[in-house]
C-alpha cells in the first residue's frame, strides 16, 4: 500500500487496484502482467482491507 501503483513493464491488459497515497484511496488501473509491485490487488474491496489504515476511516 505504501508503493506507488506500478503498471509493470509488460503489454497485457488486467484491471487491478491500488492504493493511491496521494488521494487515500483505492484506485483501478491496468496491470500489465510482469513486474510492477506488491501495490496490486484484484478487487477494490482487496485494496481497502489491506490499505484502510493508511486512510483513516472509509466514508
Amino acid at each position: 500500500c505504501k508503493q506507488p501503483i506500478d503498471p509493470g513493464l509488460c503489454l497485457a491488459y488486467f484491471p487491478k487496484w491500488g492504493f493511491d497515497q496521494g488521494t487515500g484511496t483505492c484506485t483501478e488501473f491496468i496491470y500489465g502482467g510482469c513486474g510492477g509491485n506488491e501495490n496490486r490487488f484484484d478487487d477494490e474491496r482487496s485494496c481497502q482491507h489491506a490499505c484502510h489504515r493508511l486512510r483513516g476511516r472509509w466514508n
